[in-house]
């Protein structure tokens, strides 16, 4: 669900390459598309976001 939401955390590099791998084995291209752009921020403060545990304190 979290690598679908297109919502970045503070996992670092590693975290952000393996959530767009799981995304391109499921999807195959949907988020690379031309013209396609993803706003991780904005999804998140749009509530588009799975909270985080700091988040749900």
């Amino acid at each position: 669900m979290v690598a679908f939401s297109c919502c970045t955390y503070d996992g670092g590099r590693k975290e952000k390459i393996e959530m767009e791998n799981a995304r391109e084995r499921s999807w195959r291209g949907k988020f690379h598309r031309p013209g396609r752009v993803i706003n991780p921020e904005a999804n998140r403060r749009d509530g588009k976001c799975p909270l985080t545990p700091l988040e749900v304190r």
